[in-house]
This record gives C-alpha cells, structure tokens and sequence, in this order.
C-alpha cells in the first residue's frame, strides 16, 4: 500500500504545523499531532454523492476511532474499505511525527531596500497552484492582539514595522527552498540561506526598539 506522510505550515496568517498521512482515495489530518481527522476522497465517492470529501471519523491512540455519520452510500462499500485502509496507516504511523515537511515553496513579502526576505506569507506544495497577490501584506491573526507582549509596542505597532519596511508598492515572490537552506526566486533570483529570517519574519533590527 503506498502511503505518504509529510507536514505542512498553515499560514496567512500562521496557524501551525499540519501533519499528513495519504492513502490512495483517504487523507488524515492533526493540528497537534494528537487528535487525527481522517477523509475519504475517492473520485467514484465523489460522483455518487456529489461531496468533495467525506469524513470518515476522528481517531487518536487513547479514545480509538470514532466513526462519522456519513451522508450517502456507494456501491461495494467504497467508503469503509478506504476508510479502513486509511485508518490501519495512522495506527501505524501516528507515533512518528512530527514528519518532513514537503512545502518547500515558500511565498515571501520582500524587504524594499535590499530585496531581502522579510515575513512569510504563505507556503505551498510542488503540486499546489500559486496565487499571487498585487498588494501582498503580512498580518500576524487573531490571537496576536490578545497575546502580544512588548514594551516597545503591541501589534498594531509589529504590522506597521514590516508594512513601512516592504514600501508603499509592496512586493512578494515564490521562492523554492533547497536543503542548504538557499532558495530560488520564480524569476531566476538567488537567495543565500542568510537571508532568510529563521522564523516566520525577520527578527534582527537595526533600531533597539524595533
């Protein structure tokens, strides 16, 4: 049976880190890497019953599986044997998290003056579609204005720090990271690994304040 298991960041604005495990036709999900959402996809399923997906259930190691009610029903039993298949792989793979993240393709708000990487605005799959935005803007959610802590200011001040450092024409690029760290621009650019800040924005200012 061949099984993928990867992770992926959710972003814009960041969530966390999504961990994956695919079966063909079935795809599970955890946000934790505890509690595991698990779907069924196959194309037949979603002729019949006209649903994108389908959930299967929700399982974790201590509370076992715990089965959806599903709308709808297809022949043979398409449903409950991918399910099942799916459900045997996240048995046995659950426990190995956190697993290598696949999405290297990162889409960064660019610094004015020196073109730099300056906050991570989305990342993507090889086989994601890459949307671009005319005015990309970073913004740090929801739950940053209840738990944002500074002396120097709250968030309103952190968005309006990499808003005036990306420039009044703001500009972001698809960026392809390689295993050194390095990464490649969609119109050719090179990136050396330095430039990129190791968190989701840069975090080294010149002034003490910022």
């Amino acid at each position: 049976m061949e099984t993928h298991t990867y992770s992926r960041r959710l972003l814009s604005p960041f969530h966390g880190v999504q961990q994956i495990i695919t079966v063909k036709g079935g795809v599970a999900e955890s946000m934790d890497g505890w509690d595991w959402k698990l779907y069924v996809a196959d194309e037949s399923i979603i002729s019949h019953t006209g649903l994108s997906e389908i959930v299967y259930g929700s399982w974790n190691s201590t509370r076992g599986l715990s089965r959806s009610r599903i709308r709808g029903t297809t022949p043979s039993g398409l449903i409950e044997q991918i399910g099942d298949r799916l459900l045997t792989m996240v048995e046995r793979h659950a426990g190995n998290i956190p697993f290598p993240a696949a999405d290297h393709i990162e889409h960064w708000l660019l610094d004015e003056l020196t073109g730099h990487p300056l906050a991570l605005l989305e990342s993507a799959l090889d086989n994601d579609t890459l949307c671009e935005n005319d005015r990309p803007a970073w913004y740090p959610g929801g739950q940053a204005a209840k738990r944002f802590c500074s002396s120097s200011g709250d968030e309103e001040d952190l968005i309006l720090l990499i808003r005036e450092t990306a420039g009044k024409q703001s500009t972001a690029t698809w960026i392809k990271r390689s295993a050194d760290g390095t990464g490649s621009g969609q119109h050719g650019e090179h990136f050396p690994a330095a430039t990129f800040p190791p968190l989701l924005l840069r975090d080294q200012w010149i002034d003490y304040e910022q």
